[in-house]
């Protein structure tokens, strides 16, 4: 869906041997692209019907922290999508959310939730939100009443979106490409409290919101739990 930029010079192999890369790159205990380890159990999938309504929602044209294995790739989907691996470009990635120039973008970002990670997604986009350009950036993660990273929710471009209470939303598996996306027993349901928040200039309200965002963001929050 989407074509190869941002790759550089990379030699092509068949597609059977890429595939079959890619699951060795996402197995647990796999390294990242930063020398850091895949750890499955931070990786929180949004699913697609609320992506979709915050891609809608927010003309979302980036989709950060994302893979070949659990990107958007419908009709809705955004422009580009970012990987960990570099090696992702061949699925039509670009490496490295934080590489991206945030003038006039509208990012949707699903870090792993470690603290560390979501601290570093809020200020990334705290300070891409001072520019005089239009951004937006909506991020979807975890309340943890203690982590530094609550601070920053103070800023006044940070807006609270929505909350969802503990043990009312789930997510996909990690491994949703592997079991599916159905989820009877609620192994994949929250035990914290989940936000979404939006980081946005003034200037990029004003280009990139959709007057009805978050109305809809609710709605699908209660209707898909």
């Amino acid at each position: 869906r989407r074509g190869e930029r941002g790759g550089g010079d990379i030699q092509w192999r068949p597609l059977e041997r890429e595939i079959a890369d890619l699951f060795r790159r996402y197995r647990p205990g796999a390294k990242k692209g930063d020398g850091s380890k895949v750890n499955l159990q931070n990786h929180w999938a949004v699913r697609d019907p609320l992506r979709c309504t915050i891609v809608k929602g927010y003309k979302v044209t980036h989709e950060c922290f994302a893979s070949p294995l659990n990107c958007l790739l419908d009709e809705d989907a955004p422009e580009w999508y970012c990987s960990a691996h570099q090696r992702d470009v061949v699925f039509g990635a670009r490496y490295d959310a934080y590489a991206q120039w945030p003038s006039g973008r509208s990012m949707y970002m699903n870090t792993e939730y470690t603290k560390e990670d979501i601290k570093k997604a809020l200020r990334w986009s705290i300070a891409a939100s001072q520019m005089e350009d239009p951004f937006s950036a909506v991020l979807v993660i975890p309340r943890f009443l203690m982590a530094s990273y609550m601070d920053l929710l103070s800023h006044h471009n940070v807006h609270l979106v929505a909350k969802a209470e503990r043990d009312t939303f789930s997510f996909m598996a990690p491994t949703h490409w592997e079991v599916g996306d159905r989820d009877p027993e609620g192994k994949n349901t929250a035990k914290w409290q989940v936000m979404v928040v939006e980081v946005a200039n003034l200037e990029g309200r004003e280009l990139l919101k959709t007057p009805e965002a978050e109305d809809d963001i609710r709605a699908e929050i209660c209707r898909s739990g």
